[in-house]
């Protein structure tokens, strides 16, 4: 049974969820107990009593659904039709005997289940009426552009309602097999450089160990590929969910009001919270909190009116985490956006710049975690490893812009003037940089140094 249940919470807010239900029937010599922890409760039908389940703790579901996924079923609903979708790609996925079938991690909103080493299927549990973000870029990345750097589709399964509205219920990729997503990868490369450099000590000269050369190379592929994806982010294929448009006047004027809205209440934020703020943190804190109207100033007057680009399709949420790490690449996945932005702002085009912006910011958060880490401790061998860490941060946003620029230069999106890529690239890492101030100080006043510092260098070196 693929049932759909409808939620009416306090206050009158309607909530839909995915909860696909199976029946585990006893037998003369089995129990059906291994359905327990996700069982809602006993039936019986004449002599025979089982358990009803979440049907997702049944192989069997699963495989039925790559069964219809192969079909091209259709299956009416009590209201509109449940429809099983294929891409092209799933012809190419073929098993010489049944798969194996098992579940992986613990998420908040879905359920995730491999097949055989080269799927997966994962269920929303949350729905959401309409397009679905992740869903629609996957379908345009592997049927439209081809993308060879994010996980093709398979297939999905859609509840299409009378009136021919989508919901998503289910998208099955290719299965990856990876070494971690780019996150964890960089703070582990990062404690073995901050181990050797406690080791060397002071004495050690300048520059970072043999050991980073190859992270580099990868941090430099990482660029590659993000160009490549705003590469095909870019084309015009008449589909006018991710045709590119011009950047107009006004989308300038709108992004600077958003940013300078963003950072005034960065700003008033970070003046509540001083008495929560170490010593050289609220010396930082003061220094850009007396350069408020200076700030503004910037931000209003660094991006021209005419920009020679286009706005796209982007990834919306990118940064370390959302690359997974394969040999010697990488595998961008999680198109939908920041989940607290509306389904309109997801969709959204905008300049691809704001993905770089999350990456740089990224790799400035991971030099900073990992010298905190390191250090936590020794806390006096801190000013001693901030050298290293600086260094490693440059060293790894220059890998990642070289990268990149190698393969962005003439794509629509990316402006032919480098000075006003630059411009629009600062904007949007003072925005970011805004939101972490924001996030830090209600969450880990601890951490507010670090975007802190990276709002700093951008006004220090705009004023310069």
């Amino acid at each position: 049974m693929l049932d759909i249940v409808e939620a009416t919470i306090a206050g009158g807010d309607r909530h839909l969820y995915f909860m696909p239900l199976s029946i585990a029937w006893e037998t003369a010599t089995e129990e059906p107990t291994r359905f327990l922890p996700c069982a809602l409760g006993r039936v019986r039908m004449g002599p025979r009593s089982g358990l009803i389940h979440d049907a997702h703790a049944d192989g069997s579901f699963v495989l039925e659904v790559l069964a219809a996924l192969r079909d091209g079923r259709s299956l009416q609903a009590s209201q509109g039709d449940i429809r099983f979708v294929p891409s092209s790609k799933l012809k190419e996925v073929v098993f010489d005997r049944e798969p194996e079938v098992r579940a992986i991690g613990v998420e908040q909103s879905n359920t995730s289940i491999i097949i055989g080493d080269a799927i997966v299927a994962k269920s929303y549990r949350r729905l959401h009426q309409g397009i679905h973000i992740e869903l629609e870029v996957a379908r345009f990345l592997t049927e439209t552009a081809d993308y060879a750097n994010t996980p093709p589709l398979l297939g999905a399964v859609e509840h299409v309602d009378t009136d021919g509205a989508p919901t998503a219920l289910c998208i099955l990729q290719s299965f990856v097999r990876n070494q971690g997503d780019g996150w964890r990868y960089t703070l582990n490369h990062l404690a073995r450089i901050l181990e050797q450099a406690q080791v060397d000590g002071a004495e050690s000269e300048p520059g970072l160990p043999d050991l980073s050369q190859m992270y580099l190379l990868l941090t430099e592929t990482l660029g590659v590929r993000t160009g490549e994806l705003h590469q095909a982010f870019s084309l015009t294929t008449g589909n006018g969910a991710f045709d590119p448009e011009p950047i107009t006047a006004s989308d300038i004027a709108s992004w600077k009001q958003q940013v300078q809205r963003s950072a005034a209440d960065a700003l008033s934020s970070l003046q509540r919270s001083m008495e929560s703020l170490s010593d050289a943190t609220r010396d930082l804190a003061s220094e850009i909190l007396e350069q408020g109207d200076a700030l503004q100033n910037l931000i209003a007057g660094l991006v021209p009116e005419q920009v020679s680009a286009a706005k796209t399709r982007y990834h919306g949420d990118f940064h370390l985490g959302q690359a997974l790490v394969v040999k010697d690449d990488w595998m961008i996945i999680d198109f939908e956006g920041e989940p607290l932005r509306s389904l309109e702002e997801r969709r959204a085009k905008h300049s691809p710049l704001k993905d770089v912006a999350g990456m740089l910011r990224s790799f400035n958060y991971a030099a900073w975690a990992a010298l905190f880490s390191a250090t936590e401790d020794r806390p006096e061998d801190f000013e001693e490893l901030r050298p290293v860490i600086e260094y490693w941060e440059q060293q790894a946003v220059d890998a990642f812009l070289s990268g990149y620029e190698a393969v962005i230069e003439g794509c629509p999106s990316y402006p032919e003037n480098r000075e006003q890529a630059q411009a629009l690239l600062d904007l949007f890492l003072i925005e970011k940089a805004a939101y972490e101030i924001r996030y830090e100080v209600a969450n880990r006043p601890t951490w507010v140094r670090i975007p802190l510092l990276g709002l700093h260098r951008i006004m220090t070196s705009r004023k310069a």
